[in-house]
């Protein structure tokens, strides 16, 4: 399960609020999770909004700018799922807050286990918040729209390494649009200039027959 995680630092003076359960539709829901750069999955959270054991969600005025969900048996196990928080609002100790906030209440509700699944880079972040870090996997069944890429509905998986050689301006401007567009790293960058090639078809003489690579060998 994708989790975006800003840093840790704790609250300041912005005015954030906070509430458990609480009431964003899942039009909100799917905002929050584009900005965020994933696919909005709106129709989903209908239903999902309705079958979670627990949700709690941070507010700027009447905007959620995080939230993070909790399904669970009820009697041994709970997971924390998707948990987000609209990068214009980062490192404001949002992703801390809400994790503090269900995980007090997980506790309290006597669940024996809460578990969370993260990308590796982010393991010091759930280690600070009180997780034991240890291995573990998913299998993901379901297609999923790239980031910042609308109207594509398959990504195969897994992904494959390749090493690509770029220029020094090339790699100057791949990490610019990462900054600009806050994108999590140069890979996602370069894979959403690729994933918008393979579905804009039109521009693929232009491209690869006309322009290619003026400093390839």
């Amino acid at each position: 399960m994708r989790h975006h995680c800003p840093g840790s630092r704790k609250a300041d003076s912005v005015d954030y609020r906070y509430e458990y359960n609480p009431g964003p539709t899942e039009i909100q829901v799917g905002d929050l999770r584009e900005a965020v750069g994933w696919d909005a999955r709106v129709e989903k959270y209908q239903i999902i909004l309705g079958n979670t054991c627990l949700r709690a969600a941070c507010f700027h005025g009447d905007e959620p700018v995080g939230y993070v969900d909790v399904v669970s048996d009820g009697i041994d196990d709970a997971y924390m799922r998707d948990l987000m928080v609209d990068p214009k609002h980062d490192r404001h100790g949002i992703a801390s807050n809400l994790i503090a906030m269900i995980t007090e209440r997980v506790k309290g509700s006597g669940i024996k286990m809460f578990s969370v699944l993260f990308d590796p880079h982010l393991a010091d972040f759930y280690s600070a918040a009180g997780f034991d870090v240890m291995g573990g996997g998913e299998i993901y069944f379901e297609s999923c729209t790239p980031f910042f890429i609308k109207g594509v509905t398959e990504m195969p998986s897994p992904k494959q390494t390749y090493e690509v050689e770029l220029g020094t301006d090339q790699m100057a401007f791949i990490r610019s649009m990462k900054d600009q567009y806050e994108i999590v790293d140069e890979g996602k960058t370069l894979r959403a200039v690729i994933d918008y090639l393979i579905v804009t078809k039109g521009v693929h003489d232009e491209v690869f027959g006309k322009r290619r690579c003026f400093r390839c060998d």
